[in-house]
């Protein structure tokens, strides 16, 4: 019959090595999930109505006015988030909304993190860089909790 293997037609997979959000002049969705082997790279806007999932093993990069906005932001980086003049908010004034950032380091410089109600969860491999960045909590809810 001269059946032979698929294998050999096989290719490997072919993985984004970065992904740019600011070729495409934005991003909006109810839910947004950017898994990336590179970096991940915005100075637009990526909006989502409920929850935002960033994962790559390069950086994180959220600068010259980029917004990072959804009602549950998650930020997994194996390099820096870097958040330059940029801004990464829980956008929805609820208990269970909140930002998460999982990195090696996060460059706040002029940057602002914020959450509406909700909490912001910081786990780093080294201490921040904030100069004159932002990282608050506001709203009228009762529960608030800032973890660094």
């Amino acid at each position: 019959m001269g059946l032979s293997p698929l294998v050999a037609y096989l290719s490997t997979p072919d993985y984004f090595d970065s992904v740019d959000v600011r070729e495409m002049g934005g991003m909006y969705a109810n839910r947004i999930r950017i898994i990336a082997e590179g970096n991940i790279n915005n100075g637009k806007h990526i909006e989502s109505t409920g929850a935002l999932q960033m994962v790559t093993r390069g950086n994180i990069n959220n600068s010259l006015g980029g917004a990072i906005t959804g009602r549950t932001v998650q930020l997994y980086s194996g390099g820096i988030v870097h958040n330059l003049h940029g801004k990464i908010k829980a956008n929805i004034s609820s208990n269970t909304s909140g930002v998460y950032i999982n990195a090696a380091g996060l460059n706040n410089d002029e940057g602002r993190i914020q959450t509406h109600g909700g909490s912001i969860n910081i786990v780093l491999d080294s201490p921040i860089e904030n100069n004159n960045g932002d990282i608050s909590i506001v709203g009228k809810t009762k529960t608030k909790q800032l973890k660094i």
